[in-house]
């Protein structure tokens, strides 16, 4: 993509980066539709986040109703809550802004989802 062409996606994208009133919970919001299940390790590092800002918005956004955690291990997995009224709305909101977003999916598809072979060389 030109730079040219690139800066009129950011001028289109604009509004849509701080719909859900930050930044960062936008991203956070769009790594979780991503990834999902995920944690809060994970998705810091993909949105270049530290883990502490990265929880807070998690707890903002569990306190609020719209995602859930459980606890597997000493690990808490992030879902989005699919018992809040508008699950399905913002799912398909986050799908098209996602789908917008080039950087985000080349840094989710870096994510390894599966541990590697033992004894398999780097």
């Amino acid at each position: 993509m030109s730079k040219k062409a690139e800066k009129a996606v950011l001028r289109r994208l604009k509004p849509a980066i701080s719909i859900f009133g930050t930044e960062t919970r936008t991203n956070f919001l769009l790594a979780l539709h991503a990834m999902e299940p995920t944690y809060v390790a994970e998705i810091a590092r993909v949105i270049n986040a530290s883990q502490e800002n990265t929880k807070f918005t998690s707890e903002q956004l569990i306190e609020a109703g719209i995602v859930t955690a459980r606890q597997m291990g000493r690990t808490k997995v992030l879902e989005f809550n699919n018992r809040f009224f508008a699950v399905n709305q913002l799912r398909a909101l986050l799908a098209e802004i996602y789908l917008t977003d080039s950087e985000l999916q080349r840094k989710v598809n870096q994510v390894r989802k599966r541990p590697r072979r033992t004894g398999k060389e780097v």
